[in-house]
């Protein structure tokens, strides 16, 4: 069973089923988030004939979640984008993690074979 089985149960379905302690401070399913989209991604599938969809970035200064991290294939680069929350991080704590994970994904370019765990996450590290 994967994740695509059960896609027609809506999050308001599984809170429900699922009962998990709430509190109104934090999500209850999860805190961190991970995007990865294609550039030329369009929505689909809203079914309104005639209609043009237009993607925008808004920032409303105010993380959803603890901790998400936007990646997004452009074609000639990946940019990354880090919405997190300053209650719980300090901006220097998230710049070591994105210098980390740049470490981590150039690593992985240069060495598409090697195995994730065997990936250095420091610079200058061979794993």
């Amino acid at each position: 069973m994967t994740v695509y089985d059960n896609r027609h149960a809506s999050f308001d379905q599984i809170v429900i089923e699922l009962q998990p302690k709430r509190s109104l401070s934090y999500s209850p399913i999860f805190q961190v988030m991970i995007n990865w989209r294609e550039f030329n991604d369009t929505p689909q599938g809203i079914g309104l004939d005639g209609l043009t969809i237009e993607s925008i970035v808004a920032q409303n200064g105010v993380s959803m979640f603890d901790f998400i991290l936007n990646v997004t294939d452009t074609g000639d680069s990946i940019r990354i984008d880090i919405d997190y929350s300053t209650e719980i991080f300090e901006r220097e704590r998230i710049a070591t993690m994105a210098c980390h994970f740049e470490n981590l994904i150039e690593a992985a370019a240069r060495n598409p074979e090697t195995r994730l765990s065997d990936l250095p996450l420091l610079a200058g590290v061979l794993g």
